[in-house]
């Protein structure tokens, strides 16, 4: 019965060492990601750089002789918060 049971001893070893080094590298990964520089921002404070091709909120515009400019694109029923234009 000692046969069945050092062959199995082997085979949890041999797979032990099979996945140790992706464990081994796993951790480092975490330990290096540990030591870096959060990324978070604290928000009210200090706020988030802003890229240079943001162009802001989308609203409906209107002309000079107050008619909306509109160009069916429906985001005005995007930007509703009330959910009332349909």
């Amino acid at each position: 019965m000692s046969a069945p049971h050092t062959s199995l001893r082997a085979y949890g070893l041999r797979s032990f060492l099979l996945y140790l080094p992706r464990i081994v590298r796993g951790l480092l990964i975490s330990l290096g990601q540990f030591f870096r520089r959060p990324v978070t921002i604290q928000y009210p404070e200090t706020k988030a750089p802003i890229s240079p091709r943001f162009r802001g909120e989308h609203k409906l515009t209107s002309n000079e002789r107050g008619q909306m400019k509109c160009v069916a694109c429906f985001m005005c029923q995007e930007a509703c918060p009330a959910r009332c234009i349909s």
